[in-house]
């Protein structure tokens, strides 16, 4: 392993001269880890087979393994201290190895290297590291300034200046998610938070003290009181500081002890607690220097990527050296690394114009968007809160950064809770403000994408973006393999509709099954599927081809094979051979009604319940345990051939535990023992759920058997096939003594029927499944009543060409007239019900003519006798399959062969919209059709004589020519007008965008956009052409209009020129007015802040000019919030003005 020299800092700049000493000495009195401890990972192996603590910091003097304990007196270990919290995703916790990290106290026999060096020789180890330390770092405060200039800066920061560099707060509140939702939780991992605090108080959810492990995470130090009220410090209160999403919540998550130390360990369980317990977003106001990299510190590493995968966005400061690497855990991939910002505009360093020359933020690697690069920068030097109820004015840092972000991070997601984290980075990333001074424009590896711009980065999250989250199954959930498993998706679209949304399954790039009708569901059915974790993604797409995603992972277990649901150990040859021998029991269950439950037994005493299996293939052996009992003395253990696999001690609910087992004969045996003690608890443990690899065994039982009647002499029979290798079913039927076989089934069949019955009959029947190993277990017995002699009975019904012919027998007792009803059977169940006789009929026979005109499904009738106003019971007929009718497909396309979107091809009765790729298909009974294909842009094409067979496909392409946009016209016609003239430009084609010129140019796609009436005061010739998308643009309409202008106005202004913007700063638009002294062209620019001319306005014109700016592009675009500049010339006149769009 890669041994570094780390050293964990709070990256504040604060108020202790002792520390900031320190800090000019380099740190070196400090240690980097702990002298007393190693921090080992144990090996898969070694951890089945020792005996060690299973809560949070408990310990324990042994490993229980003869070598390692050998090093562990060599050393001078005294204890092994289990190291991490445990997971609610058991696993992910046990793929990663997560819960097999212990640290190992040492007593000062050895050195720690040489600790360390000793144990990471032992095959038992599969890693190891110091147990790295985290300082604060504390450095002189400059004068104190009361105002935030990271909400809205005015120059009221240190060194002055930098007026409109900062974040947009205000604005950002404007929008609809204000302040911030409370159900958005910020996790400050740091040195706790006063959650006392007047400004913090109504902010703080529950939280958790890793440093000491306990339920207390009140501030010690100070640093992390400020944190949180930088990310969240209540708003609107009357009191103190505005923090920037003051209306989301705090979870403070203490990593300092009372000694004042930070371990790595400490900051690992913070993490995953976050994560575990519902927050959105992290902020780490801490880090590691001197070449710290992800892969130095595999446990954090795997946290950190844990939180991200559970939906946390992640943020970690940089540091504070004014170096060239950036600090961990900032540099690692699943972190959004975050600089401090100068208030004047620069990246904060040691020469940047804020008069705090002892410090600059740490800037990382030339590589945009690579993780040891800087992404973000945020403001430092604010105002803040403190431990000891009080404010600081002068937070500073890029410990004060890290939080700001991630209260904006907070602001989107309250916004938005359906965001990724990627999409949360993306939002901020994309809209920051460029800062151009250290790295020239555009991203550079001192400040990254620039400055976060919260109003910025909260208008990217468009309202018209779909809402897509998986509501069902819960994530990391566990189902049995061969379920099937409905996923439901709650889908929606604020300024539309949803098209559609898309199952997905692992990395398939086809979809599973699309859904267009809410609410939106999939069923997905796992029998063909492998047991294990898979991922189930679902896309919504609303009706402008927007989409957004959802992603879980779902556990697919075997089914189980233990045979506990008959209430017995009767299924296989189970060894219970202890004085207190183990029961099955229904108190408390895993899933179903039983499961095992380990017997009454004493001190220095063992429940034992073992099976012997042979296995033909290598698999895994599965269960479900809980145990109830003296914490790391009395024990449940599983063993596979006398080989200890693992152990639970302690009070611990349902767990999940998976083995892999080789091929052959295999004894799996669970034992719960006592020592010779104290009994706690319910002193007893349980198992459920146990499934084995392939091993020959009768099949298990079927379950979920119902019998249904549907005549007086005929009952349907629907089960549950619990195995994957019967050779048959049989079916046995009673009336209340002999059961008697009535009827059997193949492999993998699940229904059967029992006719020829008496009427008015109760029945019972069960099943089992049978294979060349014997029978299984049987069903669950399922009671039935035949119909009376009022029905009728033997209802068939036969397909004939194309209807269905339905015949039945009259009931005994006589019958005037029926109804029939026609069923569509789905998932075993009658559905859309539909009565087909349009008035009672006396005849025992009925065509259904419809029948060609039904969707593709299977369809049975019911027919119901009619005595009087009483409806007799409805007998059931077979069961018919509906095939396609025929189809018509084909493509539409442009003349080119680009498909052509969301196209209509209509027969008159019939319509189908194509999808993105021109296709369409629409079913239709035989006949002969006229097909016309449009598309509001593209002039329409029909076909006629198209001839339609049943169940077979007809190709039918269409090619349309584009629709040309039609020629502007102009209003008033042209000719000679005194003083000025206003021209109104128009097109007949509906949402066409007409550009024009004045200085007898061809108008082209980058010409200005018409959208107020041009006003003439000196001669000139207007062209004009319309366009719009995938159309053919128009012809050029041209018009001269000639202008007499009268003498020069006395009452012009002095200067000629920009004569006002007004409003500025804006929102949606402003106007500019001039006034031109001399006749002749001119033209005004709007560029960006990176320099980048984004509009143009030209005219010929004397005198006043308004010019009104919509806040778009030249191409319509709608523009990003900040500081703009304007333009103008006028022959040898240039003059430059601020603009500000809000």
């Amino acid at each position: 392993m890669k041994r570094l020299i780390l050293i964990f800092n709070i990256l504040c700049l604060a108020w202790n001269v002792w520390a900031a000493a320190d800090l000019y000495s380099g740190g070196e009195a400090r240690p980097h880890y702990a002298n007393d401890l190693v921090k080992v990972k144990l090996s898969l192996a070694a951890a089945q087979r020792s005996n060690l603590p299973q809560q949070l910091m408990e310990e324990t003097s042994r490993f229980g393994l003869a070598d390692l304990d050998q090093i562990l007196t060599e050393t001078g270990g005294t204890a092994v201290i289990r190291a991490h919290r445990r997971l609610k995703n058991k696993a992910w916790e046990a793929a990663q190895g997560f819960d097999r990290w212990f640290l190992v106290r040492l007593n000062g026999k050895t050195a720690v290297e040489e600790a360390l060096a000793a144990f990471k020789t032992s095959p038992w180890i599969e890693d190891i590291s110091f147990e790295h330390f985290a300082y604060t770092q504390y450095v002189p405060n400059d004068p104190h300034y009361p105002n935030n200039w990271g909400h809205n800066n005015t120059g009221q920061g240190p060194g002055g200046g930098g007026a409109g560099f900062d974040s947009n707060a205000p604005e950002a509140w404007d929008d609809s998610q204000t302040f911030g939702d409370p159900n958005i939780i910020i996790a400050i991992i740091d040195s706790g938070v006063n959650y006392n605090h007047e400004d913090l108080n109504d902010n703080c959810v529950p939280g958790w003290d890793y440093g000491s492990n306990d339920n207390d995470p009140t501030d010690t130090n100070g640093h992390g009181t400020q944190c949180a009220g930088i990310a969240a410090g209540e708003i609107n209160n009357g009191v103190g500081v505005a923090g920037v999403a003051g209306g989301c919540s705090i979870m403070p998550l203490k990593v300092m002890n009372n000694y004042g130390n930070m371990t790595m360990t400490s900051i690992t369980n913070a993490i995953t607690h976050a994560a575990d317990n519902g927050a959105h977003v992290i902020s780490m106001s801490l880090g590691a220097e001197n070449g710290a990299d992800e892969g130095d510190n595999p446990a954090c590493d795997a946290a950190l990527y844990y939180a991200y995968n559970q939906g946390c966005v992640i943020f970690a400061a940089t540091a504070n050296s004014n170096a060239s690497s950036i600090a961990y855990p900032s540099n690692h991939t699943a972190v959004i690394s975050v600089g401090a910002a100068s208030p004047t505009g620069q990246r904060k360093s040691r020469t940047s114009s804020d008069g705090q020359s002892w410090w600059g933020s740490n800037y990382g690697v030339n590589i945009q968007d690579d993780p040891k690069a800087v992404d973000i920068m945020a403001a430092t030097i604010l105002p803040a809160t403190t431990r000891n109820g009080s404010y600081s004015t002068d937070f500073n840092g890029t410990s004060c950064a890290t939080p700001y972000a991630a209260g904006v991070a907070a602001l989107i997601l309250s916004k938005d809770p359906s965001l990724t984290p990627d999409e949360v980075r993306q939002a901020i990333v994309n809209s920051a403000t460029d800062m151009t001074i250290d790295g020239g424009a555009g991203w550079d590896r001192y400040t990254g994408y620039g400055m976060i711009n919260a109003s910025a980065a909260l208008a990217t999250i468009a309202p018209g973006m779909p809402a897509c989250v998986i509501t069902a199954p819960a994530n990391n959930s566990i189902h049995s393999l061969g379920a099937t498993i409905q996923v439901t998706v709650n889908a929606s679209d604020t300024d539309g509709f949803i098209s559609h949304v898309d199952f997905y399954l692992d990395d398939s790039a086809t979809p599973s099954f699309t859904d267009a009708t809410a609410p939106y569901a999939w069923d997905w059915d796992t029998a063909g599927a492998t047991s294990g974790e898979h991922t189930i993604r679902a896309e919504a797409f609303d009706n402008l081809s927007n989409s957004r995603s959802f992603e879980i992972s779902v556990i697919l277990l075997q089914p189980a094979h233990e045979g506990f649901e008959s209430g017995l150990f009767d299924l296989y040859p189970w060894q219970n051979p202890s004085s207190g021998p183990w029961t099955v029991q229904s108190e408390t269950v895993y899933s179903g009604s039983y499961s095992a439950k380990s017997g009454d037994i004493t001190h220095l005493q063992e429940s034992v319940l073992s099976l012997t299996l042979t296995v033909s293939q290598p698999g895994n052996v599965s269960f479900f345990s809980k145990v109830s009992s003296e914490p790391n003395y009395d024990y449940l253990r599983f063993y596979i051939d006398g080989v200890q696999q693992g152990q639970w001690s302690g009070l611990l609910n349902w767990e999940f535990h998976s083995y892999p087992v080789a091929a052959g004969t295999r004894t799996f045996t669970w034992s719960y023992v006592k020592d010779q003690g104290v009994s706690t608890g319910s002193d007893c443990a349980w198992l459920d759920h146990i499934s084995f690899p392939a091993h020959n065994a009768p099949p298990f039982a079927p379950s979920g058997l119902t019998a249904t009647a549907v005549s007086p002499s005929r009952v349907l029979l629907n089960w549950t096939d619990n195995s994957s290798d019967e050779t048959e079913f049989y079916v046995e039927r009673s009336t209340g003594g002999y059961w008697a076989l009535v009827n059997w089934a193949g492999p993998d069949m699940t229904t059967a029927e029992d006719t020829g019955l008496e009427p008015a009959t109760s029945y019972r029947y069960r099943v089992r499944a049978a294979n060349t190993n014997g029978n299984s277990n049987y069903s669950n017995v399922a009671f039935v009543m035949t119909f009376g002699n009022d029905c009728p009975d033997n209802v068939t019904a036969t397909q004939q060409a194309n209807w269905v012919k339905l015949s039945w027998d009259a009931p005994v007792n006589g019958a005037s007239t029926y109804q029939v009803w026609r069923y569509e059977q789905i998932d075993g169940n009658l559905a859309n019900g539909v009565l087909i006789t349009p008035s009672n009929i006396s005849e025992t026979s009925f065509t259904d003519q419809d029948w060609y005109l039904l969707n593709p499904g299977n369809y049975l009738w019911q027919v119901k006798a009619v005595a009087g106003t009483e409806l007799s019971a409805g007998s059931l007929s077979n069961t018919l399959a509906k095939a396609a009718n025929g189809v018509i497909l084909g493509t539409v396309t442009d003349l080119s062969g680009a498909p052509i979107a969301n196209s209509t091809v209509a027969t008159g009765t019939v319509s189908a919209l194509t999808n993105d790729y021109g296709v369409y298909s629409m079913s239709v009974v035989p006949e002969n059709y006229i097909l016309t294909a449009s598309h509001p842009d593209y002039e329409s094409v029909t076909l006629s004589d198209v001839t339609v067979v049943s169940d077979l496909q007809t190709q039918v392409d269409f090619q349309l020519p584009l629709y040309t946009v039609a020629r502007p016209t102009f209003s008033p016609e042209p000719g000679a007008y005194s003083g000025s003239v206003d021209i109104v430009l128009s097109s007949a084609t509906p949402e066409a965008v007409i550009r024009f010129t004045l200085d007898g140019s061809e108008p082209d796609p980058q010409s200005q956009i018409y959208s107020v009436p041009i006003r003439l005061e000196t001669s000139a010739t207007v062209q004009a052409k319309a366009f719009k998308l995938n159309c053919a643009p128009s012809e050029t309409a041209a018009a001269f209009y000639e202008i007499t202008v009268s003498a020069d106005d006395p009452a012009a202004p002095a200067v000629a020129g920009i004569q006002s913007v007004w409003p500025n700063p804006f929102s949606a638009k402003t106007s500019i007015s001039l006034y031109l002294k001399d006749a002749g062209a001119y033209s005004l620019d709007i560029y960006n802040v990176r320099g980048e001319l984004v509009r143009r306005f030209v005219g010929q014109a004397k005198g006043p000019v308004e010019l009104v700016w919509d806040a778009k592009d030249s191409k319509g675009r709608n523009l990003a919030s900040g500081i703009y500049l304007i333009r103008f010339a006028q022959g040898e006149l240039r003059q430059t003005r601020k603009l500000v769009l809000k």
